[in-house]
């Protein structure tokens, strides 16, 4: 039996930004499969939704969790940094997805 070779891991990306991420379990998929395979990977830019409460105007408390899983995963490449940054609400309307670099 063959093993299954992603393609992926023959990709020379260096840098991945991602927006918008809300840490849904489709979402921590998608990093696990980026991580897990893009072996020249040396930096992950991924900006957070950041959900604003009414009542406080503070920021939501999922950001701790949303923030700890995708750091967990493995990776390919042992160089690989990942950054987090929150997305207001007017850059949200902006741009929504994914860019490889």
């Amino acid at each position: 039996m063959e093993e299954q070779v992603c393609c992926l891991s023959t990709c020379q990306v260096k840098v991945l930004n991602i927006s918008k991420y809300g840490g849904t379990r489709r979402e921590l998929r998608q990093m696990r499969l980026f991580l897990g395979n893009l072996k020249c990977l040396e930096t992950v830019k991924v900006g957070v939704k950041a959900e604003n409460h009414r009542e406080d105007n503070n920021v939501n408390n999922n950001y701790p969790r949303i923030t700890n899983a995708p750091t967990t995963l493995p990776r390919a490449s042992s160089n690989c940094q990942i950054h987090f940054f929150c997305i207001s609400f007017l850059q949200r309307k902006s741009f929504r997805g994914l860019m490889i670099f």
